[in-house]
């Protein structure tokens, strides 16, 4: 819509007559029948926009009441968790498009109260149990390679000469520094 039809859609009084009709004629032609019986005594673009924005506004309060509702009785309805996840993210973008803003904070609380207890208990334990085990594999590799560093560390003090088998005792003959193969005696 140009700058001039716009003007008649706000209502200003320096629009032309025929830039009002243009503007008027505009705004009735894009709207279907139905929705023209709301708005057949509005004589002029600006008061046919002023209905417009009236009877839908009510329509969005209706919906944003409708979706807040929905939102707050949100349950695990789904046959899989990423299912469910995403039904909650879709109604959350319709919420969000109907400019309402719901809170990160609100979004995770009717997440988790949407999930069944059995559900939300055993995932709270194992993700408890994964976290615990994840810390001790941690802890584990650090020994490992600060037991790896020592030895670096003993081999380098010591001029790096161990010979290798040096521990090694011989089962046959009970000395060190060699073993005896099996079957030789």
């Amino acid at each position: 819509m140009s700058k001039e039809l716009w003007d008649a859609v706000l209502g200003r009084a320096d629009v032309t007559a025929t830039k009002e009709q243009q503007a008027h004629a505009a705004i009735v032609l894009n709207l279907k029948d139905s929705q023209l019986v709301h708005f057949m005594n509005a004589t002029s673009a600006h008061k046919i926009w002023a209905a417009l924005e009236g009877f839908y506004q009510t329509q969005d309060m209706a919906s944003q009441l409708q979706l807040k509702e929905k939102f707050a009785s949100f349950k695990y309805m789904a046959t899989d968790m990423s299912a469910h996840l995403m039904e909650l993210e879709q109604l959350v973008l319709q919420i969000r498009s109907a400019n309402f803003e719901p809170d990160e904070e609100d979004v995770c609380a009717t997440m988790l109260r949407s999930l069944p207890a059995s559900n939300l208990v055993s995932n709270l334990i194992a993700e408890e149990v994964r976290k615990q085990e994840s810390c001790r594999i941690e802890s584990e590799t650090a020994l490992h390679v600060d037991k790896q560093h020592e030895k670096r560390q003993f081999a380098r003090k010591s001029g790096g000469q161990r010979k290798k088998g040096a521990n090694i005792q011989c089962y046959n003959c009970e000395k060190r520094g060699h073993y005896a193969l099996l079957g030789e005696g």
